[in-house]
C-alpha cells in the first residue's frame, strides 16, 4: 500500500500540472477562500458600524461578472487553425519578414500564417497568438483578446473593492473602539500615546486574517494594474505580447551581430597593418641601387595599402552604424499597427470575426468555415 502510494502521488501531481487544470482549480479555491474572509471577517464588522451602507452588493456583483468572464474565457476560441479555416485566416494579415515568414508547421502539415504561431499547450496553431494563460488553460488570441483585456479589468476591479473594504473596516474598527485615544505599557511599565506600529500590531493580533489578506491584496493590485497596463497599451498598438518580446529578442541579437562583425572586422584590419615586413639586402650583392629602389617601392606600397585599408574600414564603420540605426528604426515601428481607433476596433468590435466572414463568402464554396 505505501509503495503504491508512493507512486500514485507523483502521478497525479503531473497529470494536474500538464492537463492545466491545477492553475484553474487553485485560482477558484483563492477566490473561494478570499470571499469567505470577507464574507466572515470584514462585512460582518462593517455591518456592525456602518449598517445603512450596502457593502454586499457591489462585492457580489463583481463577483459574478468576473466568474461569468473566466467561464467564457476557459471555453473561449482563441482562433484555431485547422484544416478547414487556414485558408481563410492566411487572408487576413500580410507577412512582415521579420517575425513572421512563411514557414511551415511540422505538427499542424500546413503554412502558418501571418500573426500565428504553434502553441505547444494546445497542440494547435492559434491565430494571432498572444499567450497560453495557464490561470484559464485557453490561450489569448485573435477571437477572444478583448474577452481577455475584460477578464482582467473585472479581476481588477473584484480584488480593489475587496482592497478597499478591508481598509474601510479595519479604520472604522480602529475610530469606533477609540484606538488612537488608548495607551499602551511597555515592557518596563511605562505609558506610552498610541502609534502606528502599536496599532498595527494589535489589529494584526485582533484580525491576523484581514491583515494577511490586505497585504496580499495591495501587492496584487499593483502587479495586477501593472499587467493591465502593459497589455492595453499593446493593444493600443496593435502588438501582442508574442511580437513584443520576439521582437525585442531579433532586435538584440542582430544588433549584437553586427557589433560583433565590426569588432572582427576593425580586429582584422589592424593586424593587417600592424604586420611588418623586412627587406634585407645580401651581403653579395653588387647592386646597392637596386636595393635602395626596392626598399623605396616597398616603403610606397605598404603607405598605399594602409591608406586603402583606412578608407574600407571607414565604410565598414559608416555602413555598420547605418545598419544598426536602420534595424533600430525598422523595428520600433510596429507594421500591423492602424492607429489607436482601428486597434481598439480590431480587438473590440469583433472586425476580425467580420473580415472572417467577408473572406468566406468570397473563397471558394468547398472551403467550409468552421473555427474548431
Amino acid at each position: 500500500m505505501v509503495k503504491d502510494r508512493v507512486q500514485w502521488k507523483p502521478f497525479i501531481l503531473t497529470l494536474y500540472l500538464s492537463s492545466g487544470l491545477f492553475y484553474q482549480v487553485a485560482y477558484l479555491i483563492i477566490i473561494i477562500i478570499g470571499h469567505y474572509i470577507l464574507i466572515v471577517d470584514v462585512i460582518t464588522v462593517l455591518y456592525r458600524y456602518s449598517w445603512l451602507e450596502n457593502n454586499l452588493l457591489l462585492g457580489a456583483g463583481c463577483l459574478f461578472f468576473n466568474g461569468l468572464l473566466y467561464l467564457l474565457l476557459c471555453f473561449s476560441d482563441p482562433g484555431f487553425i485547422t484544416s478547414r479555416n487556414k485558408s481563410v485566416y492566411a487572408h487576413i494579415y500580410e507577412y512582415d519578414h521579420f517575425i513572421y515568414s512563411p514557414k511551415p508547421c511540422t505538427i499542424c502539415c500546413h503554412i502558418v500564417p501571418a500573426r500565428a504561431k504553434h502553441c505547444s499547450r494546445c497542440d494547435n496553431c492559434i491565430f494571432r497568438f498572444d499567450h497560453h494563460c495557464v490561470w484559464t488553460n485557453c490561450c489569448v488570441g485573435g477571437q477572444n483578446h478583448g474577452l481577455f483585456i475584460t477578464f482582467l479589468f473585472s479581476l481588477f476591479v473584484m480584488i480593489s473593492n475587496a482592497l478597499w473594504l478591508n481598509c474601510r473596516m479595519l479604520y472604522l474598527f480602529s475610530v469606533h473602539e477609540n484606538l488612537w485615544q488608548a495607551h499602551y505599557l511597555d515592557e518596563y511599565d511605562q505609558i506610552h500615546p498610541m502609534d502606528w506600529l502599536t496599532l498595527s500590531q494589535h489589529l494584526f493580533m485582533t484580525f491576523p486574517r484581514v491583515i494577511g489578506m490586505t497585504g496580499i491584496l495591495i501587492v496584487a493590485v499593483i502587479l495586477l494594474i501593472c499587467y493591465l497596463i502593459f497589455h492595453i497599451w499593446l493593444v493600443l498598438i496593435n502588438c501582442t505580447s508574442y511580437e513584443y518580446f520576439q521582437r525585442k529578442r531579433l532586435t538584440t541579437s542582430r544588433s549584437n551581430l553586427v557589433d560583433y562583425n565590426d569588432d572582427h572586422d576593425r580586429e582584422k584590419s589592424t593586424k593587417t597593418m600592424s604586420r611588418k615586413k623586412y627587406y634585407f639586402a645580401s651581403s653579395s650583392s653588387s647592386s646597392p641601387l637596386i636595393d635602395d629602389e626596392m626598399m623605396v617601392t616597398t616603403a610606397a606600397t605598404t603607405r598605399e595599402r594602409q591608406s586603402r585599408t583606412n578608407h574600407m574600414l571607414r565604410q565598414q564603420n559608416s555602413m555598420a552604424t547605418y545598419d544598426v540605426n536602420n534595424l533600430h528604426r525598422s523595428n520600433c515601428r510596429n507594421f500591423y499597427n492602424k492607429g489607436i481607433r482601428n486597434n481598439l476596433l480590431e480587438i473590440y468590435t469583433q472586425s476580425t470575426s467580420y473580415s472572417l466572414r467577408e473572406l468566406k463568402h468570397r473563397l471558394p464554396v468547398q472551403l467550409a468555415f468552421k473555427t474548431r
